[in-house]
């Protein structure tokens, strides 16, 4: 049986991706229940990509005309 690989986001790629800044990841990591980073070596650190999806996916949506407002 293969092993499913896991995708990993480094910070710099987690930031492009979502469009925030180090201190909104940090905020959201601490007041809105974002996943925390996993430790991939001793100055490394990342986040699992189904961990962060899982999260996106949790975000109440808001309607049209609010978005467009």
């Amino acid at each position: 049986m293969a092993k499913t690989q896991t995708l990993i986001y480094r910070r710099t790629t987690l930031l492009e991706k979502l469009g925030i800044s180090k201190s909104t990841l940090r905020n959201w990591m601490l007041n809105e229940g974002f996943p925390p980073p996993i430790q991939l070596g001793p100055r490394a650190v990342g986040w699992k990509a189904n961990n962060v999806d899982e999260w996106l996916e949790s975000r109440p949506t808001v309607a049209l005309a609010e978005a467009l407002n």
